[in-house]
C-alpha cells in the first residue's frame, strides 16, 4: 500500500475460484484480459485485493498454474489471514492477535468431533484460525444452531460459514472475508488512504458477507447464498 501517493482511486476485492479464475477456461482468456485492463488503467493508483477461501499455501500453488497478478493484499483462509504482497509476503500480526483473543483451536476441534456428521477436510485445508469440514446442508443448518452456544460456554467465540453446499468452516468471531475487509478499510481510513470506490466480487457462501459492507459495490458471479 505504500506505493501509492494518496488514497486509492479504486479498491477491487475479488474472490479467486470461479470468480476471477475460470477453471473451465484452459487458455485463461478472461483472466488475461482482466490482467491487461488492470495493468493499463488501474495498477498505478488503485489497490487489488484477493479474498479467497484458499490458504496462503494453496493460493501460491494456484499462482503456479494460473497467470494471476500479484495483488497488493491477499485475504486468505476465509478471512483468517491477511498478507501484504510486494517483494515479500508480510502477514498482519495485529489481525492475528485480534483473532486469537477468544479463540482456542483445540477446544473447537474437541467440540466439533462430537458431531459425527462433520467430516474433517484434509490437513492442508486446516489453519491456525480455521477448522474446516465437509457436511451436507441439512446437517450444517442444525449444527449451526447449537455449536456457537456450546463453544461460547467454553470461552470461544466463533463464526461459521457454509458454502458450495458442502464446505463448513469454523473461524474466530469477527473474522471471515467481511470481517477482514472491514478491518482493512478501517486501517486505510486511519492512515488517510480510504477510497470512496470499493468493488467486491464473489460467487459463493463464504463471499456473502462482503456484500453487507455498506460502502462497497458488489458483483455476484453465479451467486448461490449459503451463509448463516
Amino acid at each position: 500500500m505504500d506505493r501509492l501517493d494518496g488514497p486509492p482511486r479504486l479498491i477491487l476485492v475479488a474472490d479467486l475460484d470461479c470468480t476471477l479464475v475460470d477453471h473451465d477456461d484452459p487458455e485463461n482468456t478472461h483472466l488475461l484480459r482482466f490482467n491487461a485492463l488492470w495493468e493499463a488503467h488501474y495498477r498505478h493508483d488503485s489497490l487489488l485485493v484477493y479474498s479467497t477461501g484458499r490458504s496462503m499455501r494453496s493460493y501460491l500453488s494456484l499462482r503456479n498454474k494460473k497467470p494471476l497478478l500479484t495483488p497488493d493484499i491477499a485475504i486468505t483462509s476465509v478471512g483468517s489471514e491477511i498478507a501484504y504482497c510486494g517483494e515479500s509476503i508480510v502477514f498482519d500480526d495485529v489481525w492475528v492477535a485480534r483473532l486469537s483473543e477468544m479463540w482456542n483451536r483445540d477446544i473447537v476441534v474437541e467440540e466439533t468431533s462430537k458431531f459425527s456428521q462433520l467430516e474433517p477436510q484434509p490437513k492442508r485445508s486446516q489453519e491456525q484460525h480455521k477448522v474446516s469440514f465437509y457436511v451436507e446442508r441439512e446437517h450444517a443448518v442444525e449444527i449451526m444452531k447449537v455449536l456457537p452456544g456450546i463453544l461460547m460456554e467454553r470461552g470461544v467465540d466463533v463464526k461459521m460459514v457454509y458454502s458450495n453446499d458442502y464446505a463448513f468452516d469454523v473461524l474466530p468471531g469477527g473474522s471471515g472475508k467481511g470481517g477482514a475487509l472491514t478491518y482493512l478499510l478501517e486501517k486505510l481510513e486511519n492512515e488517510g488512504e480510504q477510497s470512496s470506490n470499493i468493488l467486491v466480487c464473489g460467487d459463493s457462501g463464504n463471499d456473502a458477507e462482503l456484500f453487507n459492507i455498506s460502502q462497497a459495490y458488489g458483483v455476484m458471479v453465479s451467486f448461490l447464498l449459503f451463509f448463516f
